[in-house]
């Protein structure tokens, strides 16, 4: 008696699962594919981008100093007078209180043409760098560290006018502009010999 009634109530067991089932699949499948967009609308934003363009390192401007090295001004220093570009290379130049005094006093005897064109001591000696002779080659050889805001670097020069390479030293301070080419007493002592030497 009781098997007769218990497959009856199986089978309609069964039936209403099946059916129930039908029913609430929609639902159980149509919930994974809406949590799918919804990741397709978020993973461009939060996923890192894997283009070309996106991965390569990008020059960020202001953010580190403009000559971080001496090395680094030594180079740009160098290009600025194979170039001629005066008031690049006077930026690029720091006069001790010795060697400005010197190029002053160079500049009060100068023509007054000459001094109204290179008004300042870094102008004038920008001038001289730029125009003593034609670089045709350089290279930076040894870099001492004196301090950790002075080096000296040792520059080789080819000059179109010499069949041999030229050996000097050259000094190079860490400024709030970054490094800058040290113009001392002595330099600025040639510069002034170069300025005021008679034109032929």
């Amino acid at each position: 008696m009781r098997a007769r009634f218990f497959i009856p109530i199986m089978c309609a067991a069964v039936v209403l699962g099946y059916f129930v089932g039908r029913r609430s699949s929609p639902r159980r499948e149509q919930a994974p594919k809406n949590l799918a967009n919804q990741r397709a609308k978020v993973a461009p934003e939060e996923q890192p981008s894997t283009t070309k363009e996106s991965v390569e390192p990008k020059l960020i401007k202001d953010v580190t100093p403009r000559l971080p090295s001496p090395r680094a001004a030594a180079l740009e220093w160098v290009e600025d007078m194979r170039h001629g570009d005066v008031e690049a290379v006077a930026r690029s130049i720091v006069l001790t209180s010795e060697a400005r005094s010197v190029i002053e006093k160079t500049m009060a005897s100068a023509p007054p043409d000459f001094t109204r064109k290179y008004p300042t001591p870094e102008l004038l000696t920008a001038f001289v760098f730029c125009g003593a002779q034609k670089i045709v080659g350089f290279q930076i050889e040894t870099e001492k560290s004196v301090r950790s805001d002075y080096s000296v670097l040792e520059i080789a020069f080819k000059f179109e006018s010499e069949s041999e390479w030229r050996r000097e030293g050259f000094g190079f301070e860490r400024t709030p502009d970054g490094w800058k080419n040290v113009v001392d007493r002595t330099l600025a002592t040639r510069i002034a010999a170069i300025v005021s030497a008679p034109k032929r």
